[in-house]
């Protein structure tokens, strides 16, 4: 379903959220680790300020990319729906006047 007609371009956020995610929030995460408790290093700052934007970029794009996906099921399922209900009134329409009568 996602990857039918293109839909799969909607999910293109996520992958983008993966990506931020290991450019930022993983290498800020690393450095972090190799800290001792005190004392802390001079751009330390800096670094959880790297940190918490990767965080947010991430959660960003995530939320987008489970918007997109949403938006798609939602409108395949409004186009499934009116297919079925328009299968079904071509095959009323088909069917002789007497049978309709007997509807």
């Amino acid at each position: 379903m996602l990857f039918m007609r293109g839909n799969w371009l909607r999910a293109l956020p996520v992958y983008h959220y993966l990506a931020v995610w290991f450019a930022f929030v993983s290498p800020a995460t690393a450095q972090m680790a190799q800290w001792s408790s005190v004392p802390l290093p001079a751009n330390w700052t800096d670094v959880r300020r790297q940190s918490e934007l990767g965080h947010a970029a991430s959660a960003v794009l995530d939320l987008i990319g489970f918007g997109a996906l949403i938006a798609s099921v939602i409108v395949w399922t409004v186009e499934v729906t009116s297919q079925e209900h328009g299968a079904a009134e071509i095959r009323r329409n088909d069917a002789p006047a007497a049978a309709r009568e007997a509807e």
